[in-house]
């Protein structure tokens, strides 16, 4: 039976999250039996160690994940053939969006693990630092945010996940919590 504190370290995890899209209640993870680990230091670790160094907007040294599939295999431990990346994305994955002549097409495509041909994650990688900001690839493209196109892409492909990366957001939070400690 889930305890009070159970409940309250799920809810606090759920905190974190931005309500878009779908967000699961504390009451179906504990029913599923997940808990929540309070030793999250070893974890911590192992996810700095992923991280590296490279130049940011200031020319300061920034950490960062540039190598998304070295995160999916070390961090994440997946096998290298969980995912295909780049020009191994099948043609199935990729959305032809007729009236703006642009193509959506996913930097990396993770395969479910009960039906190696099909596909269950979609993942975009982005130098955006606004997803939510409409952007545009070409002058004739279509002119939505990049989070609107990985939505769509997931629709037309029949995908029902989708992870949207941007090591420009990840480098632009680093340096927001960063200075905040520094003026404590």
């Amino acid at each position: 039976m889930p305890t009070p504190y159970d409940i309250r370290d799920h809810q606090n995890w759920l905190g974190y999250l931005q309500p878009d899209g779908l967000v699961v209640s504390p009451a179906a993870l504990i029913d599923t039996g997940i808990y929540y680990d309070r030793n999250l230091r070893p974890v911590q670790q192992d996810f700095l160690d992923h991280l590296t160094e490279f130049q940011g907007w200031d020319e300061a040294s920034e950490p960062g994940i540039s190598d998304l599939p070295a995160f999916f295999t070390g961090f994440l431990h997946w096998q290298s053939d969980d995912f295909v990346s780049g020009n191994d994305v099948p043609d199935t994955l990729r959305a032809f969006l007729k009236g703006y002549n642009e193509t959506l097409i996913p930097t990396h495509a993770v395969k479910s693990p009960d039906h190696p041909d099909t596909f269950q994650l979609l993942v975009v990688e982005t130098t955006a630092e606004d997803l939510d900001k409409p952007t545009a690839e070409n002058e004739r493209g279509w002119h939505v945010s990049p989070s609107k196109r990985l939505e769509r892409l997931l629709r037309e492909t029949d995908v029902p996940i989708g992870l949207l990366s941007s090591s420009a957001l990840l480098m632009h939070r680093y340096q927001i919590d960063r200075g905040a400690k520094q003026t404590q």
